[in-house]
């Protein structure tokens, strides 16, 4: 993804946390927006140690930014996403993660 499509600063990702929540068995989808657009919406990606271990969580984070990077550029510009992962999200195959991220996306309406 690019720099300009991250969530970057603990700012950005507390103004994100702030807005609605999208739950799912492998994470939370929230969103929330800003009044300074950009050139597209922003994401970013909380993957915590109750997840696995360094190898695991690294895993599922690449894992996260392959599915977001190829729907990112159909987010509204003032769009700020956070993807909390969940422990439930190691047992899950990618299709089934790419499928309830797009399920969450469609529920925010920003898909």
């Amino acid at each position: 993804m690019k720099r300009a499509e991250r969530l970057r600063t603990n700012t950005d990702f507390k103004r994100a946390l702030r807005g609605r929540r999208f739950a799912s068995s492998a994470f939370v989808l929230h969103t929330g927006s800003t009044e300074s657009p950009s050139s597209s919406g922003q994401v970013g990606f909380i993957v915590s140690k109750s997840v696995g271990n360094s190898v695991v969580r690294h895993r599922v984070a690449r894992q996260l930014r392959a599915i977001i990077s190829t729907r990112v550029s159909r987010l509204n510009p003032e769009d700020r996403f956070v993807v909390r992962a969940l422990p439930a999200i190691t047992t899950l195959p990618y299709s089934q993660i790419e499928a309830e991220i797009e399920s969450a996306l469609i529920s925010a309406g920003r898909a």
